[in-house]
């Protein structure tokens, strides 16, 4: 499994430099996940979702946010989201870690930050409804009425 973090610079260098850090092969332990990532991801970066896969990442949009996305505004959030793209297409289904990387795929795309966690305190309704709100205002995706069937 492909982990990365998301260190400030000065994390980074204080990382490097700190004598407490596990050392891996010499390599402090934080940035040898980092550099796994990244070699995980360099590795994959061709990988596209199929059909089913898209349809599968869709399924959760409705399912999570109540929004519906058609393939094809689908497949446009996660070339803006790669990490999410390729998990998608080597995992195959939507497992927990591709469903946080789909939320926060969206997250990010309409709003600027990662999907709320736990220990964010986030009224996670009025958060969907203000990423609801974000995307009828750019026209990207529907609300989920009882008889709508998403655009494929």
């Amino acid at each position: 499994m492909a982990t990365t973090l998301v260190l400030t610079p000065g994390e980074v260098m204080q990382v490097q430099k700190s004598s407490a850090a596990t050392l891996v092969d010499g390599v402090p332990s934080v940035l040898l996940l980092q550099r796994n990532g990244a070699r995980y991801y360099l590795d994959n970066s061709v990988l596209e979702p199929s059909d089913n896969q898209i349809d599968a990442a869709i399924s959760f949009y409705r399912s999570r946010l109540q929004w519906n996305l058609s393939r094809d505004e689908c497949r446009a959030l996660l070339v803006l989201n790669p990490k999410a793209r390729i998990k998608l297409a080597d995992y195959g289904d939507v497992d927990s870690e591709v469903r946080d990387l789909l939320a926060d795929a969206v997250a990010q795309t309409l709003l600027g930050c990662s999907w709320p966690t736990y220990g964010d305190k986030v009224d996670v309704s009025e958060f969907t409804a203000l990423l609801h709100s974000q995307a009828a205002a750019i026209g990207f995706g529907s609300p989920v009425c009882e008889d709508s069937t998403p655009d494929n």
